[in-house]
C-alpha cells in the first residue's frame, strides 16, 4: 500500500513539474514575440495564467533583463498551483534564454550550434539561412527551390 501511493505521489509531482515546464516553454515563446514586437518590452507585469482546470492552475511570468546593447536575457518562470486558489506553487520551472540581434543579412533562419535538423517534408522557401552549427536532411525535406534559390551559410 506504501509502495502505490509513493508512487502514485510520484507521479502527480512529475505531472506538476511537466506543467510547470509547459508553461515556461510558452513563456519564453510569448517573450519572444513581444520582443520582435517592442524591442523595449521588459516582461510581463503579472503572472499570466495559461491553464486552470478547477484543480490544477498554471502560470508564467516574464522578466528580460539587458546584458549589453545586442544581448537581451530572457527569465521564463512557470508555476503549477494546485488547488487552484493556493499561493504557494507545487512545482515551479525557470529558463533563461539568450537574445542577440542579428547584425547582418537578411536571414529569414538563424540557427544556434546545435545546427539545422530537417526530416520528413519540411521547407524552407521565404529566404537565406544561417547555421551555426551541422545541418542534417531526411526524407523530402529541402531549402529553397530550382525557381526561388535559397542561400545557405554554414558557420
Amino acid at each position: 500500500m506504501e509502495l502505490s501511493v509513493a508512487s502514485f505521489n510520484n507521479s502527480r509531482g512529475d505531472q506538476y513539474r511537466t506543467h510547470a515546464q509547459f508553461a515556461t516553454d510558452a513563456g519564453t515563446d510569448y517573450a519572444v514575440d513581444q520582443v520582435n514586437l517592442d524591442p523595449e518590452w521588459i516582461g510581463t507585469p503579472a503572472p499570466i495564467e495559461i491553464h486552470n482546470d478547477g484543480t490544477v492552475r498554471t502560470t508564467f511570468e516574464i522578466a528580460i533583463s539587458e546584458v549589453d546593447d545586442d544581448t537581451r536575457t530572457i527569465t521564463s518562470t512557470g508555476k503549477t498551483y494546485t488547488p487552484v486558489s493556493s499561493s504557494t506553487p507545487k512545482s515551479s520551472v525557470t529558463i533563461k534564454t539568450d537574445l542577440r540581434k542579428v547584425s547582418s543579412g537578411d536571414f529569414s533562419i538563424v540557427t544556434g550550434v546545435g545546427g539545422l535538423f530537417m526530416s520528413n517534408s519540411s521547407k524552407i522557401l521565404g529566404g537565406d539561412v544561417l547555421v551555426n552549427g551541422e545541418v542534417s536532411m531526411s526524407n523530402s525535406s529541402q531549402i529553397g527551390l530550382s525557381t526561388s534559390p535559397v542561400n545557405l551559410s554554414v558557420a
